[in-house]
């Protein structure tokens, strides 16, 4: 059990007796005072490491430090019975009458250390005393009451010794070596988070076996389901066609997602076929769209194709598969209807799993594995594991981001465009531990800008091509930097000639890369078919075929294929072509024109190419294929800049030919989970800066395991939950600045108007940002626009309005997912009232309504595609979106809703300061405000908070104006 103790700083050594009680001993020791604080000493043998564990606890739940010593820390353990007279001079008070004082004494290594709470820049004032002394001293000795004392004492040592003897006592380390077996039971149902780890075994332990479960969990999505299939036309496509499915409810498919469907029938004939007459079934591709107006409840919409055929007919075995004409389909429920009473076929629907980063990130904690254990480690991987394991920051060695860049100022930060506090994250970057640059940027608070000016050293050196990995949690902030990477290098080498050269590449798959790069091929081999079937070329394509300049015309295809990509290449995450691999391979070999410099070597691969747009067969040949991935590492290993997501940059073709990359950013660093972060420490060794920017007080990282927790349903092979779900949700980001990492807090947002970014400021970042000049309502035309529509149609002259709504309820489906009529119906009135005051076409806008909840996002998506037909530019314009595909977007105008009526649920501060810092120039929150005052409970502090920020924007939907709309009626439901 505990024990209270009293903390003793050791000003000599002491002598080896065995009973405290001289006066020189008495000399050596005196109390560390830390008001206020309760100090507990305990030995821990059975969760991790076997560890002495010192905890220090506040008045306040908030003020709390944990310091462990693991067996390596423990230089020389020894306690001794003290003299009582002793014990009274130095702690103040006799012990009781049946308790012995004891004194033991702590000779430790601070570099083993783990500690919470304690190293740190914010750290307690109660703890500083504590803080400094562990910092320069290496003794440390306790003073405690306890009738068993010695006894203990003499457990602990044991325990110590059998540590030693067995190598490891963690019950997680049989476990890490059955993988990919996993207990039913494991040793422990959930494993709280820790922000420190003994060593690399125990840190390699915990993520190691979190990351198992979650690949198992991942790839438990990866099900046959059996559904209904309704086929609709697509207007003006012969090979596209969109689906209504309905299938099982545990159906793990979503907006985004990529599936197969083969119709039943087809698979049955298949199978009663002689055995050689059996064909291989060739499958439709899906992809998962937004909800239809059509859509019946707990459906899926998708589009159906296969690429680069056309199919006037869709045949389930011998019969034909009707097509709904739209025109057929009536408006609102009567729609809906009308698709359930048509006729449905069965068909097999399996999800197709992107390429998982679960195989490389096994392979690179390997790797890592063998460096950080190997008898001798280099200096910046001794500091790499170190930082991994979270130890004091001023024990870490220290590496320059810019040692590479030739002649770099001292203080590069001063010819930045930057302002105070981001230039203190470049100083921090000329002495970083790890070379790790940890830098808090909230909500607009110019992240991007950020990292385009924090690189400028590289991109202006004349003398050394340098290499740059620049990489983000997703997709949209990948693009963000390579667009904002390539307008710097532009306007760069517009006053500097060296420096033309240099490009940069936005990196996605290697098989979406292969598919840009044949795309003219393809287009061109097609119009060839046409024109030996038909006699001619019709459509957009004939006039490209007749111009006389191959190159120009290589361009116009180029051109048609981008816009046609969504049919021609079936990846919609690709939207900056321009700068992707493939394009600029394109480029080198002289097939379309740029700037990269054509070299007689790739004469060889623009030989097949042209020649492979008639003989097709051309492109299969081994010649052809090492051609092309020999251009694609030239490509990719000279240039200036690669950008990818997180997971992507671990692709092998990538890092094979980028590995001599030496600076590393990670943007929305606090949505990646840490195992991620693994391919990119194994994969480039070479890197010796890591900028991390995100904002850990926005969303976390993503993880099936999350889900998990939450429904316990679906889950394979009898795995209710991951133990350490808790730890993977904690970023690594988050986890070095809780560590006491230094970092650098980004104060100026140039997003929000003052009114709307003081909400987020106020409740989540204390009052910490300033709003830049630019933010003004006097200083933006739109914002003024929207304060005097909201006072005509409002009654209110503000750029913020929360509409009181007294009758709102919520309500829940079947699935648990809420939902709420009043908020919809009131979102459908504020945004129809924005689009016929011209809002998004007069006047340039962007609208969305963002709510946290499935069923919510379904009703207004289905009404939004109502509101197309009466207002088209809702269809560019406006956005219908669940939050959570949202950190980072920004629109003109917010609608927030919350979906909430009487209870918090999962809205807690993370995901409501996502919610409420999206809006630029006007925001609507939508609630009830009686029902949100008598929220209660610890999960609704948060709510609870921003509430009160939006009591003085608070109006009461007026009596006289009836919640009802033409594109959403809630007794269809």
């Amino acid at each position: 059990m505990p024990r209270t103790v009293h903390l003793l700083s050791v000003i000599s050594s002491l002598q080896e007796n065995d009973e405290c009680q001289t006066s020189k001993e008495y000399l050596d020791l005196r109390v560390l005072h830390l008001p206020e604080i309760d100090v507990n000493i305990n030995f821990v043998a059975d969760e991790h490491k076997a560890h002495l564990k010192l905890t220090l606890t506040g008045s306040r739940p908030a003020v709390r430090a944990v310091i462990n010593f693991p067996v390596e820390a423990c230089e020389r353990f020894k306690i001794q019975r003290a003299n009582p007279t002793w014990y009274q001079q130095v702690v103040g008070h006799q012990p009781g009458p049946n308790n012995t004082p004891y004194l033991a004494v702590l000779q430790f290594d601070l570099r083993h250390v783990c500690a919470e709470g304690l190293f740190v820049e914010d750290c307690a004032s109660r703890f500083k005393p504590l803080q400094q002394y562990l910092t320069c001293e290496k003794i440390i000795a306790f003073s405690l009451v306890d009738c068993d004392a010695r006894r203990r004492s003499k457990e602990m040592l044991l325990s110590f010794e059998k540590e030693v003897a067995n190598g490891y006592l963690s019950p997680w380390a049989q476990v890490f070596g059955s993988i990919p077996y996993l207990p039913t039971n494991p040793p422990q149902r959930s494993v709280s988070a820790r922000i420190a780890f003994f060593d690399w075994r125990d840190y390699a332990f915990t993520l190691g076996i979190g990351m198992e479960y979650e690949r198992q969990l991942a790839e438990a999505k990866n099900n046959t389901y059996q559904c209904q299939v309704r086929v609709v036309e697509v207007r003006g496509h012969q090979s596209k066609f969109q689906v209504v499915i309905s299938g099982p409810p545990n159906m793990k498919l979503a907006p985004g997602d990529k599936a197969t469907l083969v119709f039943v029938e087809d698979l049955e004939l298949n199978r009663r076929a002689p055995k050689g007459e059996k064909q291989p079934q060739k499958a439709w591709e899906i992809h998962i769209s937004q909800p239809v107006s059509f859509s019946p409840r707990d459906s899926l919409a998708a589009t159906m194709f296969r690429r680069g055929e056309e199919f006037p007919q869709i045949f389930c075995g011998q019969h034909v598969v009707p097509v709904i004409q739209r025109n057929e389909i009536p408006s609102g429920k009567a729609g809906r209807d009308f698709i359930l009473k048509s006729r449905s076929w069965k068909a097999t629907v399996r999800p197709v799993l992107e390429d998982s980063t679960f195989a490389r990130s096994r392979l690179a904690l390997d790797i890592l594995d063998k460096k950080f254990t190997q008898p001798s480690v280099d200096s910046m991987s001794k500091a790499v594991l170190s930082v991994l394991l979270a130890r004091h920051p001023a024990n870490i060695e220290m590496f320059d981001i810019y040692t590479s860049v030739h002649d770099c100022p001292r203080q590069p930060e001063s010819e930045m465009n930057l302002n105070g506090s981001q230039k203190q994250a470049i100083s921090n970057g000329r002495k970083a531990p790890g070379g790790f640059v940890l830098c808090h940027g909230g909500p607009g608070t110019g992240k991007t800008h950020f990292v385009v000016e924090a690189i400028r050293p590289f991109l202006t050196d004349a003398y050394d091509q340098h290499r740059l990995l620049l990489t983000s949690a997703g997709n949209v902030g990948a693009d963000a930097l390579a667009e904002a990477v390539h307008r710097k290098i532009t306007g760069l080498a517009g006053t500097n000639p060296a420096l033309r050269n240099r490009y940069v590449l936005r990196a996605h798959s290697i098989e979406t890369e292969k598919a840009i790069f044949l795309s003219i091929m393809d287009i061109r081999s097609r119009v060839l078919v046409e024109i030996k079937q038909t006699g001619s070329c019709r459509g957009p394509l004939a006039s490209i075929e007749t111009t006389p300049d191959v190159l120009q015309s290589n361009e116009e295809y180029f051109r048609y294929f981008m816009r046609n990509a969504e049919d021609l290449l079936g990846d919609n995450r690709v939207q900056v072509f321009e700068l992707s691999v493939g394009y600029r391979m394109l480029q080198a070999a002289g097939i379309i024109p740029g700037p990269i410099e054509v070299g007689y070597e790739w004469s060889t691969i623009r030989h097949l190419y042209y020649h492979s747009i008639r003989q097709t067969s051309i492109r299969s040949t081994r010649q052809f294929e090492t051609e092309m991935r020999r251009l694609m590492s030239h490509v990719i290993s000279h240039a200036t800049a690669v950008c990818a997501t997180v997971a992507g940059a671990g692709q092998p073709a990538l890092c094979s030919s980028y590995a001599d990359a030496e600076l590393l950013v990670v943007d929305e660093a606090a949505r990646v989970v840490e195992y991620e972060w693994w391919s990119l420490l194994a994969f480039y060794p070479k890197l010796i800066g890591k900028i991390m920017v995100g904002d850990k007080d926005q969303l976390p990282p993503v993880l099936e395991s999350s889900d998990a927790s939450r429904t316990r349903r679906d889950q394979p092979g009898g795995i209710l939950e991951n133990p350490f779900v808790a730890q993977l949700e904690l970023s690594f980001q988050e986890r070095l600045q809780t560590a006491g990492f230094r970092t650098a807090f980004f104060t100026v947002q140039h997003r929000a108007l003052p009114e709307i970014a003081g909400i987020c400021n106020n409740v989540v970042y204390d009052g910490r940002l300033s709003n830049h000049e630019t933010t003004l309502v006097s200083r933006r035309p739109l914002a003024q626009k929207i304060v005097m529509h909201n006072m005509v149609k409002h009654g209110q002259a503000s750029p913020v309005i929360f509409y009181d709504i007294p009758s709102a309820k919520e309500e829940t489906r079947q699935s648990g997912s809420k939902y709420c009529s009043a908020y919809t119906l009131a979102a459908l009135n504020i945004v129809e009232g924005l689009l016929a005051a011209g809002f998004g076409t007069a006047t340039p806008c962007t609208i969305a309504v963002l709510t946290p909840y499935h069923a919510e996002y379904e009703h207004l998506q289905m009404a939004k595609a109502l509101m197309c037909e009466i207002y088209p530019q809702a269809e560019s314009v406006f956005v219908v979106d669940k939050i959570d595909k949202r950190q980072g977007a920004e629109f003109d105008v917010v609608v927030v809703d919350p979906c909430a009526v009487a209870r918090a649920g999962f809205l807690q501060k993370q995901r409501l300061n996502v919610l409420f810092s999206r809006a630029k120039c006007g925001l609507y929150v939508l609630g009830n405000h009686r029902s949100w005052k008598l929220m209660y409970g610890d999960l609704t502090y948060w709510f609870r908070r921003f509430h009160a920020q939006l009591e003085k924007y608070r109006q009461v939907w007026p009596s006289d104006k009836p919640l009802e709309s033409a594109f959403f009626d809630p007794a269809e439901i």
